[in-house]
């Protein structure tokens, strides 16, 4: 099995991506935001779930083995494979997937293909899991950030704004004031939408 391809991106497509390894292109299935932060002719290295069955032959690629830890959590749930894993990873980011089901949070993870029977399965039958990863926190985004985030960004939501243009904003303030009050941090945000 493979664990691990490093190489030089060829191609980029909508779901995935081909990797050239030693003069053989693999293709990789991955999150829609990992791909369009790529350019071909880039190097780059990403852990590999091989998926096999009658029908298929898949390689699943995640950026670090936080994501492909969660992944291989959420794709023991009955109805969730790799492909909604990664759906899950591209909606949130992996500090937010793994906040929201440690907190339980049945609305932020509610995404095209994931019903509402699906993500209470989900949090029941990977909670314990979850619960043991801790926090994960990308740089120097402290857990009380993580979490002022979090509301922050439920907030602007509830304003009317979008979550992927919202958290950007968000964790822009954060990472440049990372002791911000709740109630300045929403409102610095405001101004930048």
């Amino acid at each position: 099995m493979i664990g691990k391809l490093t190489g030089m991106v060829v191609d980029l497509c909508q779901e995935s991506l081909i990797l050239e390894v030693g003069g053989v292109g693999y293709n990789v299935f991955t999150t829609r935001r990992l791909i369009d932060s790529l350019q071909t002719g880039q190097n780059l290295s990403l852990y590999i779930e091989h998926y096999f069955s009658e029908n298929a032959n898949k390689l699943y690629g995640f950026e670090c083995k936080k994501s492909q830890e969660v992944a291989r959590m959420l794709s023991k749930v009955k109805g969730i494979n790799y492909k909604i894993a990664l759906s899950l990873l591209n909606h949130l980011e992996l500090g937010e997937l793994i906040l929201a089901i440690q907190n339980k949070d049945e609305s932020r993870l509610k995404i095209k293909g994931i019903g509402e029977k699906l993500v209470k399965r989900i949090i029941t039958e990977t909670y314990e899991d979850f619960s043991k990863l801790g926090t994960y926190i990308p740089g120097t985004v402290s857990s009380a950030n993580i979490n002022r985030a979090s509301e922050a960004v439920s907030a602007l939501v509830k304003l009317g704004f979008q979550h992927k243009p919202s958290h950007k904003v968000v964790m822009e303030i954060i990472m440049n004031h990372p002791t911000i009050e709740i109630a300045e941090l929403i409102t610095l945000a405001l101004k930048m939408l």
